[in-house]
């Protein structure tokens, strides 16, 4: 048995004594929630671009950031509070990034300017992927 295959076995017994039943994929091309991941000469890459892409979509952004956040991401001004349509794309938005979940009961319009500035960087970085290289024994080295 290869290397890979038998960390493969061994990762998924693992899997099985800490949760019960475990399902797997080996293929080497494959989508798993909103991940999709290629396998090929011993290397994983792993893009969340089509799900990003949608995001982006949905959220109709406009223009692209170098950085997800400006120095005010935790600070909180009064702003006016979003519309019962805006709260609800707010909402939206949010949970798909799991960003900024605390925020999401009265978001305001800061607010809501500061998942746009994630989004906008989303936008400018949606090409980058991981790699996973391999690795001696059961450890991975990974890099963007």
């Amino acid at each position: 048995m290869s290397q890979d295959k038998s960390d493969t076995v061994w990762m998924v017994e693992q899997l099985k004594k800490q949760y019960g039943e475990v399902k797997y994929c080996d293929d080497s091309d494959m989508s798993y929630i909103g991940m999709h991941v290629s396998v090929a000469d011993g290397k994983a890459v792993i893009s969340m671009k089509a799900y990003l892409d949608g995001v982006l979509e949905e959220a109709a952004v406009a223009g692209r950031a170098a950085s997800p956040a400006t120095s005010s991401l935790f600070s909180q001004s009064e702003t006016q509070k979003l519309s019962r349509k805006e709260t609800a794309s707010f909402h939206s938005v949010v949970a798909k990034l799991l960003y900024l979940a605390t925020k999401v009961k009265s978001p305001t319009h800061e607010d809501q300017q500061k998942v746009e500035r994630v989004l906008k960087y989303l936008a400018q970085t949606s090409d980058k992927v991981l790699h996973r290289c391999g690795g001696s024994g059961r450890g991975s080295n990974c890099v963007m």
